[in-house]
């Protein structure tokens, strides 16, 4: 059980977030918002950047990270 959560991010230019996911203990943080599903940001929350964005044809249900690849999982794979 969490007792606790640290704020590690916060930003006004991604609302309603539904995903995140952090690399390990790395600065590495994916955000998906209600407001855009179908977008996945990947930003380096320490030094407040936005890396890179990916964009999929049908909203985003689920993130995975792991050191090589990012993963994520459609509706028909579900």
């Amino acid at each position: 059980m969490v007792d606790k959560l640290d704020c590690i991010h916060e930003s006004a230019e991604t609302p309603d977030v539904y995903i995140v996911e952090r690399l390990f203990s790395s600065s590495l943080v994916v955000v998906v918002s209600t407001a855009m599903p179908q977008r996945m940001n990947i930003y380096h929350f320490k030094k407040e950047t936005e890396i890179c964005n990916y964009s999929y044809p049908s909203t985003i249900r689920a993130v995975k990270l792991n050191r090589q690849v990012s993963c994520h999982a459609h509706p028909q794979i579900l």
